[in-house]
């Protein structure tokens, strides 16, 4: 056990990443900030992880190393991690990646000068983008510059990334850790939170080289599919109070836009229709449901939740724009859900 209280546990699950995990390893146990502790969590590894993982422990005592039930997968091992934490704050990594040297130290007084918030994220280096969707996607999240960004990019896509985040443990006791849903346990985890009232920050300094790959999870497992993604921003969505209170619109009848309305409907929530540019689709259905032309947004349902649904390049601002024009408030009554 480590001489000093931990001021963070770094909670790093491994399933088969003997490649890797010995400089994710290495970049925990050099941190400025060494009063820390490292959770090495085994999730059914057939190779040389385990031995590397209690290689680690025997050299530092800072390190320990646990095991989490192979079926329980990702989420049972993050659970197993962060409820052996002996520190107020969790700070996530994975195997493949690896921490700035002043990661703990950034993430903790952080959290320490910023008592009203539940977590904070760290903006991340891309190393090895697979595509321009990555590249695309992580410039968008090093964008969300404070709490309010990352609230209102909620719906967006997920507004941090997982292994950039340091959570207060109480949070987590709070939410009941990770929930195994059929979509991505970390971007539930993040709604769940801000659903909550919690508020998540950033600080502005990289605090990981964050390693893309060809067999990475969001590529390969139906949990991160389009379809469980469209169907986890319905959940929340329609449990938004003024969604409940007044219904939804949603402005753009594309192909997103039909997708999430159909499981906004399959969950019962109250759909009115769509707003759109494209002159064939004015006037007609979609999804069953009646296309208006975008100059009626305010005058059309005027008291319903706005959505953006538009995913062209651009569309995203035009109708941020027109809604704004309307009188709509972004994180109230408008959000933007592509």
């Amino acid at each position: 056990m480590p001489a000093t209280p931990p001021r963070a546990s770094v909670v790093l699950p491994i399933r088969n990443a003997a490649a890797t995990l010995g400089e994710a390893v290495r970049s925990c146990l050099v941190q400025s900030e060494s009063a820390l502790e490292l959770l090495l969590i085994l999730n059914g590894c057939t190779d040389a992880s385990p031995a590397i993982a209690r290689a680690a422990a025997r050299r530092d005592p800072r390190v320990r190393v646990l095991e989490s039930p192979a079926d329980e997968g990702l989420v049972g091992a993050l659970n197993t991690g962060w409820r052996a934490a002996l520190a107020p704050i969790v700070i996530r990594l994975d195997a493949d990646d690896t921490c700035d040297p002043e990661r703990v130290k950034i993430q903790v007084d952080f959290l320490d000068q910023r008592p009203d918030l539940a977590a904070a994220a760290g903006t991340v280096r891309l190393r090895n983008a697979q595509g321009d969707g990555m590249r695309r996607y992580v410039d968008w999240v090093n964008h969300l510059t404070d709490e309010a960004a990352i609230s209102r990019g909620r719906f967006i896509e997920c507004p941090v990334i997982h292994p950039s985040a340091a959570i207060r443990r109480s949070a987590l006791d709070a939410l009941g850790g990770y929930r195994d849903t059929g979509w991505a346990e970390d971007h539930d985890l993040w709604l769940r939170l801000l659903e909550s009232g919690g508020t998540i920050g950033k600080s502005p300094t990289a605090v990981i080289d964050w390693h893309d790959r060809p067999d990475r999870l969001t590529r390969s497992d139906p949990r991160y599919s389009p379809g469980r993604i469209c169907e986890m921003k319905a959940h929340f969505l329609a449990r938004l109070p003024h969604a409940a209170s007044h219904g939804i619109a949603l402005a753009g009848a594309g192909p997103i836009g039909k997708s999430l309305a159909k499981s906004l409907l399959a969950g019962g929530a109250q759909v009115h229709g769509f707003f759109d540019v494209h002159p064939r689709r004015i006037g007609g259905r979609a999804a069953g449901l009646p296309v208006k032309d975008s100059s009626e947004i305010g005058q059309a349902w005027p008291h319903a939740l706005l959505l953006s649904t538009v995913g062209i390049p651009g569309g995203r601002s035009q109708v941020r724009a027109l809604a704004t024009t309307a009188g709509y408030q972004e994180g109230h009554n408008f959000w933007c859900a592509c």
